[in-house]
């Protein structure tokens, strides 16, 4: 049995050197003196080119650029839609292809410029091209009638894949001669069809096939086992990469949502898979800052659209930068009230000494801001501010990361009793005012908040 394999091989191997001496053959008749041949037709279409465009030129007599920017064209098109050759024409100077048009460069490479250079005519020869060009010094351009050496050897090579062609079916009918190792292959054959079935329909992973008493087989055993193995590897491999895909798939999700809500890049940058874990939805305490120009609204018809949203924009800008520096974004805003969060997404302890320092900046900003020459509208902002302290659910809503609760109502409230009362900031958290230290306040009344179960006193408190 092994006798006869080797004697088809040898067979195979036979013809196989004969069909490479008809390549050969192929190739030198195909190819000698093709190159001087097409690059003579290339010199001839030409100087056709030239005599043409001179005599349009000259008939025209006309200076305008324009008018001979179009000759060109036309000529150049006639030679290239007739498929004769292929034409490239540009400004010798500055190497801007005027033909053909529309195509991804503007300009030739500065190796073709340099190579034109040599003379008013000559051959040129690139990496995938060969041909020959012209100067025109009247027009001031330069154009090469080429051919692409791919193109050329065209027919060529087509007569060589017809060789291959009829090598690789002579090869198949000399293994289907061998009838004996056919049959052999036919058991193994069906074993991996029933094994493969096993794994695409039923889910199975592939199971190996015990040796047959065939040695003519053993080397296609062996390597299926050995792919059997690699695929029982790689799969399991798969499942571990997939899980951790779709848990980064989630992380990154949450970034995109923080990132969303006027996080800066080097914010969403410093969280990694350690504290992805901030994003998910969860009960926190934080501290709630709600912020109101009350004066914004009287001058706005006065004023020119520019004017109103480019000195919001800069509050915006201050308001992002000064929370995100003490681990807070903006919650929510309309223009003139702004709702600024502390505590989030990472949860902190001292969200509310943030707060604190938070309002004062923004009191500071906006006595820069009124007294120099960021006021470009003229009108000093006056700021209310409510602050709060509390617990609150935080998470993704659609697209967006969002902090909802009672806190944030609480701020709000406290905003309508700083413009009541006339002061600036107004807090119900006096409990967290008394465990800081160097921080003044006042107490400035006594409010009851009813509930559907009982009533509840607090103080409201002023702090500066």
């Amino acid at each position: 049995m092994k006798l006869k394999i080797k004697y088809a091989l040898n067979k195979i191997s036979t013809f196989i050197i004969f069909l490479s001496v008809i390549v050969i053959f192929i190739h030198f008749l195909y190819t000698f003196d093709l190159i001087r041949r097409q690059q003579s037709l290339n010199k001839e279409i030409g100087k056709f080119i030239l005599t043409l465009l001179d005599e349009r030129v000259n008939a025209l007599n006309d200076d305008d650029t324009f008018i001979n920017i179009d000759i060109i064209i036309s000529v150049s098109d006639y030679f290239d839609l007739e498929y004769m050759a292929e034409v490239l024409v540009f400004e010798s100077g500055s190497g801007k292809i005027l033909y053909p048009i529309g195509v991804m460069e503007d300009y030739v490479n500065q190796d073709i410029i340099n190579k034109t250079r040599a003379g008013l005519e000559g051959t040129i020869d690139l990496k995938d091209r060969f041909g020959y060009f012209i100067q025109y010094k009247k027009l001031g351009i330069t154009f090469i009638v080429y051919a692409y050496k791919s193109d050329l050897y065209f027919y060529r090579n087509q007569l060589i894949y017809i060789v291959i062609g009829l090598l690789v079916v002579f090869s198949i009918i000399l293994f289907i001669i061998d009838r004996r190792v056919r049959k052999k292959l036919r058991i193994v054959l069906n074993k991996m069809k029933i094994c493969f079935e096993s794994a695409f329909i039923k889910g199975k992973l592939l199971e190996a096939i015990e040796p047959q008493d065939a040695s003519e087989i053993d080397d296609v055993l062996e390597s299926y086992n050995q792919m059997v193995l690699k695929a029982g590897d790689v799969f399991k491999s798969m499942e571990s990469r997939t899980s951790v895909l779709f848990q980064q798939r989630d992380n990154l999700k949450k970034i995109i949502s923080l990132y969303k809500k006027y996080v800066r890049n080097e914010t969403v940058l410093k969280i990694s898979e350690k504290n992805i874990s901030d994003l998910v939805s969860r009960r926190q305490n934080i501290s709630s800052l709600s912020i109101e120009l009350v004066n914004f609204l009287r001058p706005i018809d006065e004023l020119y659209p520019q004017v109103i949203t480019g000195e919001l924009s800069s509050l915006h800008a201050f308001l992002k930068n000064e929370a995100m520096n003490n681990g807070g974004i903006i919650n929510f805003s309309y223009g003139y009230f702004i709702n600024v969060v502390y505590g989030v997404p990472t949860p902190d302890e001292i969200s509310f000494s943030h707060a604190l320092e938070g309002s004062k900046s923004l009191l500071r900003w906006i006595g820069e801001r009124n007294s120099s020459e960021k006021n470009i509208s003229g009108v000093k902002w006056e700021v209310k501010m409510g602050l709060s302290f509390g617990a609150a659910v935080t998470g993704t809503v659609g697209d967006s990361y969002v902090v909802l609760g009672n806190v944030v109502e609480e701020s709000m409230k406290m905003l309508d009793f700083a413009k009541y009362y006339g002061v600036p900031i107004v807090t119900s958290s006096l409990d967290r005012l008394e465990s800081l230290e160097g921080v003044k306040y006042r107490k400035l009344d006594y409010i009851i908040e009813k509930t559907e179960k009982e009533r509840h006193k607090k103080v409201i408190t002023k702090y500066f």
